[in-house]
């Protein structure tokens, strides 16, 4: 999976102050510059608008630009373009609302268990505690435009809450699941390094997986679980526990740690710290016996110290008495992918359901690269069917897509099945196809499923 996204540095903990503590600072004194003009020039300028710029990529998965000429009109009142955030009904800046700004929650902390994507500003140490105080005071009081509403001293602080040490997953009790774990490693300062790690689960049998759990070091992109196609050539598989850069420390791709990942199939992922991910009741992910997974990471630094990397799964297991339906993994792709410099393109692909039986589909995701725009999957039936063109899934953050689970599966029945319709914007001079770096294009389905 990507895709997909994918770089940051996590608050672990959630920032509350105390407004109180900043008693000892002495009134404003008078001042014509509004809170929200000073919070402009001391902080969404500088920090924010050098990835939120018009024509980025950050701002065009974001759907964000915070320059100085649209910044406010874009956040005030404006519903947040994450598609889980906008789901549970966060704005950008909701006046007197903190909790429900997204922007807020983005600085100051994510709520725990809630796939927002990563804290912001991203791959630093974040904003200090004065910055992240000013913007609630400024919230708490409206979110005004103009007007003198929070204290401006508190935007030249430069004080930041001790990051909590990393909490390592426990391993799972001896006879309940099997832990997978990247080891301890370095990332140079203003670099983003992404590895892979190929490791054997160490199971003997064949076993039955019904939750998954994640946990990364602060600053991950992701955390991705692969294995290989039937049929890999031996050539192709790598050793094991063997680290394999996908970048040169001057940045340039290391081709020969890439052409394994044109032979990968998804397993599971995550892009947020910490994923707890239970398979519906009765279902469970079989792995056979004897098999190794690829381990791989992403992970960035925009400071200049030197941060570490971390990853652990573990994957839990239950007696296959107790398994009623056998999940399996889709990998829909497509590999025909052309985009001109300069074009704005959508890409539409069916794939009709490949069993006898119905296919019950119960977790969607997908993964696209750095010129894709938006995400969708549709439902594809037989002509006729007023079902045609349903949407099932919407995601346009290519480096965190949605990862969308259905309570009660989607069934597609023969000669129905899956479609998807991704939009690209190739904002650059050259011409880009598929491929595997970040620099190329991919169109990919993944999906959890089971058939009876």
């Amino acid at each position: 999976m990507k895709h997909a996204a994918y770089c940051a540095l996590l608050l672990c903990c959630s920032i509350f102050l105390n407004s109180c503590s900043h008693d000892s600072i002495l009134t404003e004194p008078t001042t014509t510059t509004s809170s929200w003009a000073a919070l402009q020039e001391k902080v969404i300028t500088p920090v924010c608008a050098g990835c939120h710029t018009a024509g980025t990529d950050y701002a065009l998965q974001s759907g964000l630009v915070l320059t100085p000429d649209v910044a406010y009109t874009n956040l005030f009142n404006v519903a947040a373009h994450h598609t889980n955030a906008n789901a549970d009904g966060l704005l950008r800046i909701k006046p007197s609302d903190g909790e429900k700004s997204f922007l807020y929650l983005k600085v100051h902390g994510l709520p725990q268990g809630k796939d927002y994507g990563n804290p912001m500003p991203l791959g630093s140490r974040g904003l200090s505690i004065g910055q992240i105080e000013f913007i609630r005071q400024w919230i708490a009081a409206g979110a005004p435009k103009d007007g003198v509403v929070a204290v401006k001293a508190l935007l030249d602080d430069t004080s930041h809450t001790p990051i909590a040490d990393f909490v390592p997953l426990q391993a799972p009790t001896l006879g309940t699941g099997y832990q997978m774990h990247i080891d301890k490693f370095d990332v140079a300062p203003h670099f983003e390094r992404e590895l892979f790690v190929y490791k054997p689960i160490n199971n003997a049998s064949d076993i039955y997986v019904n939750r998954i759990q994640m946990r990364m070091r602060p600053n991950s992109h992701h955390f991705l679980l692969y294995t290989f196609q039937s049929g890999t050539p031996a050539s192709i598989i790598p050793p094991y526990d063997v680290v394999r850069d996908i970048r040169n420390p001057d940045g340039s791709q290391i081709t020969a740690n890439t052409l394994q990942m044109g032979y990968h199939e998804y397993f599971a992922g995550s892009t947020i710290p910490d994923l707890d991910y239970h398979f519906p009741p009765g279902t469970a992910l079989k792995v056979p016996a004897n098999t190794s997974l690829d381990l791989n990471t992403h992970y960035i630094s925009r400071t200049d110290d030197h941060i570490s990397g971390e990853c652990y799964a573990n994957l839990y297991t239950v007696d296959k008495s107790q398994v009623q339906h056998e999940a399996g993994t889709l990998a829909l792709s497509n590999n025909n992918i052309s985009l001109s410099p300069g074009e704005h393109k959508v890409v539409t692909v069916d794939y009709p359901n490949p069993y006898a039986l119905p296919l019950h589909v119960f977790m969607l995701t997908s993964h696209m690269h750095e010129r894709g725009q938006k995400y969708r999957i549709l439902f594809k039936g037989k002509s006729g069917d007023s079902r045609n063109g349903q949407v099932l899934y919407e995601s346009d953050d290519w480096a965190h897509p949605l990862v969308k689970n259905f309570d009660t599966p989607l069934i597609f029945n023969q000669g129905e099945g899956l479609s998807s319709e991704v939009t690209y914007y190739n904002n650059t001079n050259r011409h880009i196809t598929f491929g595997l770096t970040s620099d190329d294009e991919m169109d990919i389905i993944f999906a959890y499923y089971f058939v009876f």
